[in-house]
């Protein structure tokens, strides 16, 4: 916006008349600000929906690792109670 209003004419003579385009590039201001908005948020959009899939899928495959190990004999269990207890410290 700003290398619009630097460099667009204010006003453009003609040879019988004068064109005033103040109006013209606030309008051309407005519209790219409203793109430059609706970019950001469909990039924000499918970031966090992206994330919030990859933190689901993640949670999801630590519930599973753990409930299968949950048959395992007394030494798996006690790493795998470490295990968690470093997940909930560390990996969170």
């Amino acid at each position: 916006m700003r290398k619009i209003r630097d460099t667009m004419p204010k006003e453009l003579r003609m040879n019988m008349f004068l064109i005033d385009c103040t109006e013209l590039n606030n309008r051309l201001c407005q519209e790219c600000d409203q793109l430059v908005d609706k970019i950001l948020l469909r990039a924000q959009e499918f970031v966090l929906n992206e994330t919030a899939i990859q933190i689901f899928s993640t949670i999801k495959q630590v519930g599973e690792k753990f409930s299968q190990r949950a048959n395992d004999s007394t030494s798996e269990l006690v790493r795998s109670e470490r295990e968690f207890e470093d997940f909930k410290l560390f990996k969170r």
